[in-house]
């Protein structure tokens, strides 16, 4: 069971549990769950995970899928498996280095979010591009052993 309280600009406190089906991902995590499933996702498998969206206390699933040949370059493609998540907000695509861990950019949903006067979040759609690769080879999981890098 996950629970999932946030505050409301009004002072009130939401509160809801949940009962998550797959591994828990958020915005900020999902680079260390990609690194962390890099193996798998070059080996051709859908992963799927659990998205957290706190402005509605939900999770959404989602699938992670490695796409290495693509006019825009490699990336993983992260895709919400509900058709009207997928109309709105589109796959959030993790650009790379060729076939390494290394992130160039990211395009899709970004964070921050901008909190409106009603207490709500707004979502930007975009790009982000690091200015400095972000590497995280170090965090792959290694194939022998279980152990990390």
């Amino acid at each position: 069971m996950t629970r999932l309280s946030s505050t409301r600009t009004n002072g009130e406190v939401r509160t809801r549990d949940l009962d998550i089906a797959h591994p828990l991902v958020t915005l900020a995590t999902l680079p260390l769950f990609v690194a962390e499933n890099w193996q798998r996702l070059l080996s051709g498998q859908a992963i799927p995970a659990s998205y957290l969206v706190l402005k509605v206390q939900r999770a959404a699933t989602v699938d992670l899928r490695w796409v290495p040949n693509h006019t825009q370059g490699a990336h993983v493609a992260v895709t919400p498996r509900n058709w009207l998540l997928r109309a709105i907000f589109g796959s959030t695509r993790l650009y790379t280095q060729g076939n390494q861990p290394v992130f160039l950019r990211q395009e899709g949903l970004l964070d921050p979010r901008d909190l409106r006067p009603n207490g709500r979040w707004k979502e930007y759609l975009g790009t982000l591009e690091f200015e400095t690769p972000w590497d995280l080879r170090s965090l792959c999981a290694k194939e022998s052993g279980n152990e990390l890098a």
